[in-house]
């Protein structure tokens, strides 16, 4: 099931328009940027997730009425819908939106394109493939800069980095990203890291919790340190300070 199933996409665009013009293909001589919020199947695990994805749906759509914006998150951030792994609050999720619609950023693009292909033509991989050979040119030049862009992009998705994933987001070798990493950029990456499995580890509690009080349950950390196997109790105090914000 997409994330988007519900949206109509003849009202609501939920991928880049390109000018196809009836052909197979449109090509750039500079990368663009190319957002797909359509082709999601993957329920939405953290709240920066959410926020990411009213970013590029606001990117997307400018003209949305602010109210018709809040309403459509507010039913994605539940989880009784199953978009999401757990029920954001409604006052959370409309100030989040209402941030996002007054500051209207340029989201943050996983890769730049050269080539897109048009989904109403039917092309095989091989054929893209030698398309985009002969058109692309193969020097693609990446800098450290493109690195700091998806470290940053992969700490609010909740992405432990390593090279192999970082060079799959930027669509380069692993080689390019031994070169690229620095002494600092490895001291980014190990200290993101570390945040990111600390906040993995607060939603899981988070959504034990969650799951506890639903079903009556007296919330008691020894018993929410037995279901949700987390040890540390700096992470399950964290977690229990913020559900009870988000109340």
């Amino acid at each position: 099931m997409k994330l988007f199933d519900h949206v109509d996409s003849d009202q609501h665009h939920l991928v880049t328009f390109h000018d196809f013009q009836g052909m197979d293909f449109v090509w750039y001589t500079s990368p663009v940027c190319h957002y797909d919020i359509e082709n999601i199947y993957l329920k939405i695990y953290s709240f920066d997730q959410l926020e990411y994805y009213a970013e590029v749906y606001l990117f997307l759509n400018p003209d949305v009425n602010i109210e018709i914006f809040k309403g459509l998150f507010c039913w994605v951030g539940n989880r009784e819908n199953g978009k999401t792994i757990r029920t954001y609050g409604k006052a959370r999720i409309e100030k989040m939106i209402s941030d996002v619609y007054s500051q209207k950023k340029t989201p943050w693009c996983r890769r730049m394109r050269r080539v897109v292909f048009n989904p109403d033509k039917i092309m095989s991989a091989e054929e893209k493939m030698s398309v985009t050979a002969q058109i692309v040119s193969k020097s693609v030049t990446y800098t450290k800069k493109d690195i700091v862009s998806v470290l940053d992009f992969m700490y609010k998705a909740r992405m432990v980095a390593t090279q192999e994933n970082i060079s799959d987001q930027l669509g380069c070798s692993k080689r390019t990203i031994q070169r690229l990493l620095s002494k600092n950029l490895r001291k980014v990456v190990s200290s993101n890291n570390l945040s990111v499995k600390r906040e993995i580890k607060i939603e899981r509690a988070i959504e034990w919790i969650d799951v506890l009080s639903s079903e009556g349950e007296k919330l008691k950390m020894r018993y929410l340190k037995d279901v949700s196997k987390i040890r540390d109790y700096s992470v399950l105090k964290e977690a229990i300070d913020r559900y009870e914000r988000q109340l």
